[in-house]
């Protein structure tokens, strides 16, 4: 395999799924539809106590709704007394955390020196638009995303948005709504890749459209596991590729956090599957489902693979090149990596390159893709940058493959939230097979070197 892929790629081996487990996957697959109806409103849709409703207000509303409690008494006395008690029943963690102010987060101190992360103990907990939800934060997911902005990788960090707070994925349970959020309700457990960062805390805000509900098989942190690196998987095989039963897909650094999902994704439409990793690690490959498996150490996978219709590729350099020799005429390949554009940071709800290194590195970002794009046209292929956007919608599609068990999140290892640093710096080494989980609801006493910072008015600027 070409140097350029081996730094990237995975070498340390996930857990080994047994025969049994991978033969489950498979008949789960067999009987698993592409095409899903769309989500009944039932489902999602519930009562709210909204945020800035007097309890009173909120409970009578939401009484029609409650069949455990009895109907409405005629006195006022009575009738305050069942309020009360709606109330409490479904919000007690709504009083609590209303009356809340600060939290705990993990956040960017300085973009300089050992450690550049340490805890606050007086973050303010984020306020909520007309259509957020405000969710308690169990277990968050640690993306490559996230290095690259602590890194400067991605230039959206600068001096002037310190401290910041990073993460993206989330599962937890929601604690409050906005004033028009109407999907979900206080005490539902939910997973969502967030539509802006700060996840790494005790408490995240994002849009309901961008929430599912979590499945009752899975726990928080393999569900903390799952959104992101899911959805990109999905949108890259449905909503990109569009690819269909039958076709030939190939899914490069398969043990990898998008990898892993694609393969089962991709088996679980009906594709025909080959993917890339360590010799340590085919067997774990071909648990998942994938139809052949090729050590990019020993191998060069272009002298073995031909003729696919689509690849997915998150190495980029001298792989995505040769991967373009692997495709039939007119076949597509799509880039998952590298530098996003301009307008993928603003969709982030991030703004960067503003001074001469960004400038510079949004230059060598379209060259790039702009290089990408002669390359395939030599070929006879097709190319695409790609980077997945939050979707509420295809996120509970994607859990209901996980509910019933056909497709599962690969977890190579779980951190303590208080460090954060040591999680991104191993998500850094390119060596973690699935994906890495912060434990945030569990989490014991800061360590002592962790120390919480003031408040912001006590902080010199």
């Amino acid at each position: 395999m070409p140097e350029a892929q081996t730094e990237s790629q995975l070498v340390v081996s996930a857990p080994a799924m047994e025969p049994s487990v991978s033969h489950e996957l498979a008949q789960k697959r067999s009987e698993a539809k592409t095409q899903f109806a769309p989500l009944p409103t039932s489902a999602l849709q519930s009562t709210v106590i909204r945020e800035e409703q007097p309890a009173e207000v909120a409970a009578a509303a939401s009484t029609d709704e409650q069949p455990s409690v009895s109907a409405a008494p005629t006195t006022a006395a009575g009738a305050a007394e069942t309020s009360a008690r709606v109330f409490h029943s479904q919000a007690d963690t709504f009083v609590a955390h209303a009356e809340r102010q600060t939290m705990t987060a993990m956040q960017i101190t300085s973009m300089l020196g050992m450690h550049r992360i340490h805890a606050n103990a007086n973050a303010p907990i984020p306020r909520l638009a007309d259509h957020d939800v405000l969710i308690e934060v169990y277990a968050a997911g640690i993306n490559p995303i996230d290095w690259k902005m602590l890194d400067g990788d991605l230039p959206v960090v600068r001096g002037s948005l310190l401290p910041f707070t990073l993460g993206f994925d989330v599962a937890g349970v929601v604690s409050r709504v906005g004033p028009r959020a109407s999907r979900f309700k206080i005490g539902d457990e939910v997973l969502a890749r967030c539509d802006r960062p700060g996840t790494f805390a005790q408490y995240c805000a994002t849009h309901e459209d961008t929430v599912a509900l979590k499945p009752n098989n899975l726990t928080f942190e393999s569900a903390a596991a799952v959104p992101l690196a899911a959805l990109t998987a999905y949108q890259c095989l449905v909503d990109v590729a569009q690819v269909t039963a039958g076709q030939r897909v190939l899914i490069h650094a398969g043990l990898g956090g998008v990898g892993s999902f694609a393969i089962q994704i991709a088996k679980t439409i009906g594709c025909f599957v080959a993917t890339t990793c360590s010799a340590r690690n085919m067997h774990a490959a071909k648990a998942l489902g994938a139809d052949i498996v090729v050590d990019y150490r020993s191998q060069r996978f272009r002298d073995h693979l031909n003729q696919f219709d689509v690849v997915i590729d998150s190495l980029g350099g001298k792989c995505l090149t040769d991967s373009m020799k692997c495709l039939k005429p007119d076949g597509l390949v799509i880039e998952i990596g590298g530098l996003p554009t301009r307008t993928i940071l603003r969709s982030l709800g991030l703004r960067g390159y503003h001074g001469p290194r960004e400038m510079s590195l949004l230059t060598a970002s379209r060259y790039s893709h702009w290089k990408c794009r002669e390359a395939a046209k030599k070929h006879n292929v097709r190319y695409e940058y790609y980077f997945m956007h939050p979707s509420g919608e295809q996120l509970q599609r994607i859990t209901r493959w996980l509910a019933d068990r056909t497709i599962q999140p690969v977890v190579d290892r779980m951190f303590e939230f208080f460090h954060v640093e040591d999680a991104l710096n191993y998500s850094a080494t390119g060596h973690v097979s699935g994906k890495i989980v912060l434990q945030v609801k569990s989490a014991p006493s800061p360590p002592a070197r962790l120390n919480s910072l003031p408040p912001a008015s006590e902080r010199l600027v």
